[in-house]
């Protein structure tokens, strides 16, 4: 999960990330395949633990600054009405939603100094490596998409891939996560219980009732909107590859404020519906409540400072 989280940060500072000794990776890891820049909102970076011999492709999920990667990214992650066919030898009606299809192609297109993900893999693995594909929010749906693609290619090569997902929403029908679990059967997908995100698609009609009192109701507009996708997303049978591990759930974003704020927040918070659900989304919530350090940096970065130059005066 702290390598999922920090493929969230500046791509400059992957390196610096992963040298801090004080996140739950002890500065065991290096970068070996940064990009340096998203492609229409998408990233990845490849961490690896020579000790281990283990490597990790980290995908990002959507960035949450207003950018015009986040329009891209957002674009996508909805972009399920319509259902693209997974191209296998043994399983024909496996299908992927048309925005995960779409973005596993900007994964792919990514370049490290004109290196693509396939070509540093291709050049950096050997038999016997393992290579774990991870991801949070909209990254652990294309990671489970992406770990796919990997053990066809890996496998036959004596290289054990294996899949961690964290808050992943579901990529495609029953038969694509039956092709998951069929592959790889050692997968692991973790959520909390009061994050709304792993819930699209499969189960996208309980949105509106997602919070109990007095937690904050769903606002009209949203849940019209659950209710005009879940019929859509129901028939075309959106599944999680397998039951997934529910977290212990995160306490309210509500209870978490003190001191004076603590006075204000409850009562500005209490009926805005996408606060909660941001804060019960957040990395470092995951992090949490998986007794780990949280990240160097809070979300959202300044995005617009860095690319226009004031990376370097941007607080840690």
């Amino acid at each position: 999960m702290t390598l999922a989280g920090l493929a969230y940060g500046f791509p400059e500072k992957l390196p610096d990330y992963l040298r801090d000794a004080k996140l739950a990776t002890r500065g065991e890891w290096t970068a070996t395949w940064v990009p340096g820049r998203e492609e229409d909102g998408y990233f990845a970076f490849v961490a690896a633990n020579a000790r281990a011999k283990r490597f990790v492709v980290a995908i990002r999920g959507t960035n949450p600054s207003l950018t015009k990667g986040f329009l891209h990214d957002v674009l996508d992650d909805v972009d399920v009405g319509i259902a693209a066919p997974w191209a296998h030898q043994s399983v024909k009606d496996a299908r992927i939603a048309r925005g995960t299809s779409r973005g596993l192609g900007k994964l792919l297109a990514l370049d490290a100094h004109g290196v693509t993900l396939l070509e540093h893999l291709d050049a950096s693995l050997t038999e016997g490596a393992e290579l774990w594909v991870t991801g949070h929010s909209l990254g652990g749906c294309l990671a489970s998409v992406l770990a796919l693609k990997l053990a066809e290619r890996y496998a036959p090569r004596g290289v054990r891939v294996e899949l961690m997902t964290f808050a992943a929403p579901s990529a495609g029908n029953a038969a694509f996560a039956r092709l998951v679990q069929d592959t790889l059967p050692t997968a692991r997908r973790y959520y909390n219980s009061r994050d709304l995100v792993p819930m699209a698609w499969h189960d996208i009609a309980r949105l509106p009732q997602m919070y109990d009192a007095p937690g904050p109701r769903c606002s009209p507009a949203l849940s019209l909107w659950a209710r005009v996708a879940a019929p859509k997303a129901a028939q075309l049978g959106y599944t999680q590859p397998g039951p997934g591990t529910a977290l212990p759930a995160a306490p309210s974003s509500v209870r978490r404020a003190a001191g004076i704020l603590s006075r204000f927040l409850p009562f500005l918070r209490r009926k805005i519906f996408e606060v909660e659900a941001l804060y019960q989304h957040d990395p470092n919530t995951y992090l949490s409540l998986l007794d780990a350090p949280k990240l160097p940096f809070n979300l959202p970065l300044p995005w617009l400072a860095r690319d226009l130059g004031f990376a370097g005066l941007l607080v840690r």
